[in-house]
């Protein structure tokens, strides 16, 4: 409408064009036309985040490493996260440079989505301010990445527990299906590296995931 009105018109011929789209409701279908083509392309853009976070998790070479940026890895997780977390929680990033590692960037993909999965649910629905904190830093040959959350935090009686096969505190359903003991054993044994917490209860909850930048 804007570039219509900017037209060399004589006003009284600008008024009838008003006029007839008036009459047939032109400016609301051209309007809604607009909003369509916005959602369509929103929505092809959220596909394709999508697709490109389903295929680094999903990819099959979970028996041979290949060196990998985890900053990547990362934003995957957090797109095949999104729409659990965009609407009532603040997500930050403190991503160091771009580091590739020797990995198997598939388990380890989910390791994180597990882990930020978990850091999620750990912020009830009601709670104002919300946040998630990502931070990836290099020291020496290692690679830490920690995600921090200020949840409900995790109750000191299952410390102990939270590595031991088949424990959960989740509803079925509730879960990515890797859990922490998985989780553990991706990590641990897979890529030589370490996975440790602090947590405090009704203050948050920090995992670090230690994990050698090379194996040479």
């Amino acid at each position: 409408m804007e570039k219509f009105e900017q037209l060399p018109l004589p006003e009284d011929v600008k008024q009838k064009i008003h006029d007839l789209m008036d009459e047939h409701e032109t400016e609301e279908a051209l309007e809604e036309m607009d909003q369509m083509v916005q959602d369509i392309s929103t929505g092809t853009s959220r596909t394709l985040e999508i697709i490109r976070g389903l295929r680094i998790s999903a990819r099959g070479d979970k028996d041979q490493k290949s060196a990998t940026c985890i900053n990547d890895l990362l934003d995957s997780s957090l797109v095949l996260l999104k729409n659990k977390w965009q609407k009532r929680i603040n997500v930050k990033k403190n991503f160091g440079p771009s580091t590739e590692i020797d990995c198997y960037p598939g388990p380890l993909s989910q390791v994180f989505t597990n882990l930020i999965n978990n850091a999620i649910q750990a912020i009830p629905d009601e709670k104002k301010g919300g946040e998630i904190e990502i931070s990836t830093i290099t020291k020496g040959n290692d690679l830490e990445v920690i995600i921090k959350d200020n949840g409900t935090g995790i109750p000191e009686e299952i410390k102990d527990k939270i590595f031991e096969p088949s424990f959960t505190t989740k509803k079925a359903g509730e879960g990515t299906g890797l859990g922490m003991s998985i989780s553990q054993d991706i990590v641990v044994h897979k890529h030589g590296g370490e996975i440790n917490f602090n947590s405090t209860e009704g203050v948050g909850t920090e995992f670090t995931v230690t994990i050698p930048i090379s194996t040479d």
